[in-house]
């Protein structure tokens, strides 16, 4: 007898790309603070492997403001005193409108940005280089965000706040970032070096604060030698109890941003951010001082407020062609004087490793450059690994020219860029 079988055909394709997988959740309607009710073990910590403020209830909402105060207020009543505050309704947000993934496509789609890819809780998270376009195609699906510097091109696009405008706080901005994401997303435990003013223009954020003198209860890391930062290994979205115990001690405040609304966060507080929906930020930064100086403010109140951006900011640092560059494109004795001061903080020393940091992301990518321990001998005159605040500020301005020369190597191609407006101011 003859057996039959089926017959099966199989086809091939050339395999093409295509995206698999779910939009992320892009709802905006999670109840912050979380709700605290009664703890069902007496075994188990309260808390535990649950997402940070959960293993207690918050002290308080941080201190509010509708709108934006001066300068000098801003400076005196909040900056000087390290006291977190929200401004609503602080800057305007009308570009979000026009700010669709399409328009961003189409206008700033091949400009190079900074993306943090986040891995499985034992390999943390990695950064890539990525053109705009491939982000905005990926990230809705992906676990990514981007994080990186206000690319030049993009500045004209972000509002700068008014009281980021004149002042000493003006005089020491280091740089804006662009933050961007969808759904949720979180940050780990953290804390920066210096202040920072976080503008929301699009979605939703919550922010956890905890004072710094609680930081050894959450292992914070050794501080980044360049930027002052920390953070926690802690898993914030599952606080292991049995580990981080003095979770449950620390007392935290909160606040929820909305668009339009800006958060003052002073240098080393610790804090945790979440982000909802299709956030968009803004994320300035500036150098704690010891002194103040408001003298440009006057001039500062004739210039139209409506129309200043971001472009219009004295940012040390832009972001061109894919890497962190200086802005100013000719320095000179007084402005690098003044980025050494920058970099100091409110320090009394800076080490060397604070100079070489800077000047290898100074010249980063430019090529036969001279070492940076060779450079730093014509300034560390007495051979000590350090100068302080006094003699930076006698140091003689030829000595600082010859330094100011060699990092100017940097912008010997990138200042021919009509993408690269030349600032050679401080």
């Amino acid at each position: 007898m003859e057996l039959q079988f089926p017959l099966f055909i199989i086809v091939l394709f050339t395999p093409t790309w295509c995206k698999v997988g779910f939009v992320k959740d892009s709802g905006m309607d999670t109840i912050f603070p979380p709700p605290f009710g009664e703890h069902s073990s007496e075994y188990i910590p309260r808390g535990h492997l649950r997402p940070l403020g959960f293993q207690r209830r918050p002290e308080r909402r941080i201190t509010e403001y509708k709108g934006l105060p001066s300068s000098f207020a801003f400076y005196h009543g909040y900056v000087k005193e390290e006291q977190a505050i929200i401004f609503h309704e602080a800057v305007p947000t009308e570009k979000m409108d026009i700010w669709t993934d399409d328009y961003l496509k189409q206008t700033y789609g091949d400009v190079k940005v900074r993306v943090t890819i986040k891995r499985a809780i034992s390999s943390g998270q990695e950064y890539k280089l990525l053109k705009l376009k491939k982000f905005l195609k990926e990230y809705k699906f992906e676990d990514w965000y981007l994080s990186t510097i206000i690319p030049q091109e993009m500045r004209k696009d972000m509002p700068f706040p008014k009281v980021l405008q004149c002042g000493t706080v003006s005089q020491y901005l280091h740089e804006s970032q662009l933050w961007m994401s969808s759904g949720g997303t979180l940050s780990l435990l953290h804390y920066h070096g210096d202040h920072q003013f976080h503008c929301l223009l699009a979605g939703r954020k919550d922010f956890i604060f905890i004072d710094k003198k609680f930081a050894a209860d959450f292992g914070m890391e050794k501080p980044d030698d360049f930027t002052g930062s920390s953070h926690s290994a802690m898993n914030t979205e599952m606080v292991n109890m049995y580990k981080y115990e003095k979770a449950a001690i620390a007392p935290w405040e909160w606040a929820t941003l909305r668009p339009g609304d800006c958060v003052f966060v002073p240098a080393g507080m610790l804090h945790h951010v979440r982000s909802y929906g299709r956030s968009i930020s803004s994320v300035s930064h500036w150098t704690p001082t010891l002194t103040a100086d408001f003298t440009d403010c006057d001039k500062e109140k004739n210039k139209p407020q409506a129309t200043r951006t971001l472009d219009d900011a004295n940012l040390i640092w832009t972001f061109m062609a894919g890497k962190r560059q200086l802005s100013n494109v000719k320095l000179n004795s007084e402005s690098l004087r003044h980025h050494f001061f920058s970099l100091l903080r409110k320090n009394d020393q800076l080490p060397y490793v604070y100079f070489e940091t800077f000047y290898l992301t100074a010249l980063k990518g430019v090529k036969e450059i001279e070492l940076p321990a060779e450079v730093w001998k014509l300034i560390d005159t007495k051979k000590v690994g350090h100068l302080t605040r006094d003699e930076l500020a006698k140091m003689p301005k030829d000595t600082l020219e010859k330094v100011a020369k060699v990092l100017n190597r940097a912008h010997e191609v990138t200042d021919k860029s009509p993408l690269l407006s030349p600032r050679d101011e401080l």
